[in-house]
């Protein structure tokens, strides 16, 4: 289990790996985001939009979000 405040690395480390458990994590995780972009997208039409945080450092989130925020979120 992670601690709060985990380092991205050591949070997306298992992922990398294979684990399905930590995977699945990191999936629920992105939906989050996916909502709250999705609603300023909606909003604002923004032509760009700029993560920060630890998070940001995940590679693997820019891979993964933006499909997310294609699909209607309701």
């Amino acid at each position: 289990m992670l601690e709060r405040g985990a380092p991205c690395r050591t949070t997306c480390a298992p992922c990398c790996k294979g684990d399905a458990g930590a995977a699945e994590t990191l999936n629920q995780y992105l939906e989050h985001p996916a909502r709250g972009l999705a609603a300023v997208i909606n909003v604002l039409d923004p032509d760009i939009i700029v993560l920060g945080g630890g998070m940001s450092n995940a590679e693997r989130i820019y891979r993964k979000l933006p499909p997310r925020l294609a699909k209607p979120q309701l």
